[in-house]
């Protein structure tokens, strides 16, 4: 009985092949990978939408919104659930949204904190209309607004320049 093993040619062949599909896997899954945490990101800030939403109405608050978000898990007064549990955070970074509430007093009424913007880094941007749909259909008054800022945001094009690409505001 002969026993024949596998020459060296033929084990490279092989693993080569290996390669080859590991490669369109991995190239597959990355792009999901984001889309994923794009997702996470916009479900995120409508939860947070919400109860901003909540806070705002909630007559102990005096009809504004919270000056940082941190005020949303505290309790409510006429409630004894939070308005948010815990604050999200991005899935990627593990850092807190940016929020930014007008701290600018109504002339009409003298009541501060009346507008919010709220946003994200997405890593597969919106496009201008698909930001404007997702952010009117996640919360009844809040549109998209073009965000740029040197306090608030992260720098994703380059030394000095801070923006978001996925930003809902509520005016």
């Amino acid at each position: 009985m002969h026993r024949r093993g596998f020459t060296l040619i033929e084990l490279l062949i092989v693993i080569g092949i290996i390669a080859i599909l590991a490669g369109f896997i991995l190239a597959t899954y990355g792009p999901a990978k984001q889309r994923a945490r794009d997702t996470q990101r916009i479900s995120d800030i409508s939860q947070i939408q919400v109860a901003l939403e909540s806070y705002f109405e909630d007559p102990i608050n005096g009809n504004q919104y919270p000056p940082t978000l941190v005020h949303l898990t505290s309790t409510s007064q006429t409630n004894s659930e939070p308005y948010l549990p815990s604050i999200p955070t991005d899935p990627q970074t593990g850092l807190n949204y940016d929020y930014y509430s007008n701290s600018n007093a109504n002339a009409d009424t003298g009541v501060q904190y009346q507008s919010y913007c709220i946003g994200a880094n997405l890593e597969v941007p919106n496009s201008q209309s698909n930001a404007l749909t997702a952010a009117q259909s996640s919360c009844a008054g809040v549109t998209w607004c073009p965000f740029t800022s040197t306090t608030y945001g992260y720098s994703n094009t380059g030394p000095g320049t801070i923006h978001d690409n996925y930003v809902v505001c509520r005016q």
